[in-house]
C-alpha cells in the first residue's frame, strides 16, 4: 500500500487463496443459511460448492492442512465440539486417508450443503472404515437443521452402527458418540433431547436395536442421573428392551 500505517501491508504467505482457503467456514457460519438464506448468502454457498466438492478434494485438503484451530476462536461460538472436532478431522485425514468434508458439514450445520449445494447423486450416508457416520456427527454436535436434513436423503440410514468408542461420563470436552454406537444412543447419552426427538420420528428408527451389547433404553437408564427425560421419550416411542454392555437392566419409574 502507498500509505503506510493507513492500511496493513498483507504477507504473501496470506494471500487471496489461503484466505479463502482458511476462512471459508467462518464466513459460511456466519451468514444466514437454510430458509433463512439471502440472495447474498446464496451466491457464497454457490461458491463454497464450488471449491468444497473440488473433484479430487484438493482444495479440502489444503483448507485441513492450513487451518490451525488453536487461533479459531470462533469453534467455541457454535459449540464446546468444534475443535476437537477440527483436530479428529484432520488426524483421520492424514492417518487413515478418510474423506471427512460431510463431517464438516454435519458438525457445522451447513444444512445448504445438504439440500441443495451439492452435486447430483451425492451419498450423505458414506460413513468411516468404523461405520462413523455424518448423522452421527451431527448428533454429536448437536445440529438439530442437519440432522433433520440428513434424515430427509433416502440414502441415509438412521440405524447404522459404529464400533464403540469407550471413555465414560456425560458427554465433555467434545467427546460424544461415546455412549452407544448409533446415532439414537448417542444422542441418548449425551442428553441431546432435540436431536433424539428428530431420530424417534423417523419411521425406520429401531428404537430396541442391540448393538455391542447395548440398547438406547438401557444407555438412557446407565446415565440416569443426569435426567430421565430420554427414559420418558424412548418409553413413548415403544422401547421394551433396557441392556448395557450384555445385562439386562431393570426399568425405573419416569415418574420419581
Amino acid at each position: 500500500m502507498d500509505n503506510e500505517g493507513d492500511q496493513k501491508k498483507i504477507p504473501l504467505n496470506e494471500s487471496p487463496f489461503n484466505y479463502a482457503v482458511t476462512y471459508w467456514l467462518k464466513h459460511a457460519m456466519d451468514v444466514p443459511h437454510g430458509v433463512e438464506a439471502t440472495s447474498s448468502s446464496k451466491e457464497l454457498w454457490t461458491l463454497v460448492k464450488d471449491f468444497f466438492w473440488d473433484r479430487d478434494g484438493a482444495v479440502y485438503m489444503e483448507w485441513l492442512r492450513i487451518l490451525d484451530d488453536t487461533s479459531a476462536n470462533w469453534h467455541s461460538v457454535y459449540s464446546k465440539s468444534k475443535g476437537s472436532v477440527m483436530r479428529s478431522l484432520r488426524s483421520s485425514e492424514r492417518e487413515f486417508q478418510v474423506d471427512t468434508r460431510l463431517e464438516v458439514v454435519a458438525s457445522y450445520g451447513l444444512v445448504d450443503i445438504i439440500e441443495w449445494a451439492h452435486p447430483d447423486g451425492t451419498n450423505f450416508d458414506i460413513p468411516r472404515d468404523n461405520g462413523y457416520s455424518p448423522l452421527m456427527a451431527a448428533v454429536a454436535s448437536e445440529e438439530e437443521e442437519v440432522t433433520q436434513a440428513l434424515l430427509s436423503q433416502n440414502s441415509v440410514c438412521v440405524n447404522r452402527t459404529a464400533c464403540h468408542i469407550s471413555t465414560t461420563g456425560p458427554c465433555s470436552g467434545g467427546e460424544c458418540g461415546s455412549h452407544g454406537s448409533t446415532a439414537l444412543m448417542s444422542a441418548v447419552g449425551c442428553y441431546r433431547l432435540g436431536v433424539m426427538k428428530l431420530l424417534l420420528e423417523h419411521p425406520d428408527i429401531e428404537v430396541d436395536l442391540v448393538s455391542h451389547g447395548r440398547t438406547a433404553l438401557g444407555v438412557a437408564i446407565h446415565e440416569i442421573r443426569h435426567g430421565r427425560e430420554p427414559i420418558k421419550l424412548l418409553l413413548s416411542a415403544g422401547a421394551k428392551l433396557a441392556m448395557y454392555d450384555g445385562n439386562a437392566l431393570p426399568i425405573p419409574s419416569v415418574d420419581e
